[in-house]
């Protein structure tokens, strides 16, 4: 009678467990399912967006940095200066101030200014290079800086930065990630 009960018990449990890995792979299938359908319409989401997207670059990048200053800025001219090789985009703003719009964080900023005064060859076109070649950040230490990003800026961000960069002058693809420097006049 005992050996009968622990085959019985040891039967059951065999069961139980084909029965709950069967219904475990069940619910796997399903939040696959459910992942797969939340990520058709985020895409269908964002191609409408796409679509429509209309940017004005220079209102919609104040629209990121105001919110962040103590004095905003308004800026008033298309780009002064594309600089493709750090895909950065150089404004100016009405009270004098320079706006840098970078793919890249500050580190790489400062090793692109280092980079460009550090022009090799001697004679009269090197120097006047380096005399020609303004310094990014300039020559300051501390710099305002921020970055904005898809979880700060919001669903679209990437989309809208593109659309930008484009009306800018820079094809910068679709950053997920932009920083913001405010170098005074």
């Amino acid at each position: 009678m005992e050996i009968a009960t622990f085959v019985l018990v040891l039967c059951l449990a065999l069961i139980l467990t084909v029965y709950n890995r069967r219904q475990a792979h069940a619910l796997e299938s399903m939040a696959r399912l459910e992942e797969d359908r939340a990520a058709r319409e985020i895409k269908d989401r964002r191609e409408r967006k796409a679509g429509e997207l209309q940017v004005e670059p220079l209102r919609w990048l104040e629209g990121l940095v105001n919110p962040l200053l103590v004095s905003p800025l308004s800026l008033t001219e298309p780009a002064k200066r594309v600089v493709v090789e750090v895909g950065t985009v150089e404004l100016g703003t009405e009270d004098g101030r320079r706006l840098l719009v970078s793919t890249q964080a500050l580190p790489e900023l400062r090793r692109y200014n280092r980079r460009a005064r550090r022009t090799s060859g001697k004679g009269a076109e090197s120097r006047l290079t380096r005399f020609a070649a303004s310094s990014l950040l300039g020559n300051r230490w501390r710099v305002w800086n921020v970055s904005r990003t898809m979880a700060d800026a919001g669903e679209f961000f990437d989309l809208e930065a593109h659309a930008c960069g484009k009306g800018l002058g820079l094809d910068w693809g679709a950053p997920t990630r932009l920083w913001f420097y405010v170098i005074p006049g």
